[in-house]
């Protein structure tokens, strides 16, 4: 199940990563933002750096921090999930809009 899991996620993140670098720019995408929620980057705005992260993070590619994790938690459920990168997903694509 573990592997399954790793498989979808790098998955999702091949193509996110593929379909943002041909449709826009991080910098077009960046949302300024006044919280943290969502920013696991730490750069101070919701972009494609901070969803691909959380992504990592689920495919067990990296470990985030306590802290990063809180921030990674974008619906507050205390769990980081692909419902959170859904959420910022979400959230950027409105923002595009």
């Amino acid at each position: 199940m573990k592997n399954l899991l790793s498989v979808i996620c790098v998955t999702v993140v091949l193509i996110v990563s593929v379909t943002v670098c041909f449709t826009v720019s991080a910098e077009e995408t960046a949302k300024p933002i006044a919280t943290d929620a969502g920013d696991v980057d730490g750069s101070g705005c919701l972009d494609v750096n901070d969803i691909s992260m959380i992504q990592r993070y689920l495919a067990a590619y990296c470990m985030l921090s306590v802290h990063r994790l809180a921030e990674a938690d974008v619906n507050g459920d205390k769990q980081v999930t692909i419902d959170d990168v859904t959420s910022l997903q979400r959230s950027l694509a409105e923002f595009a809009d």
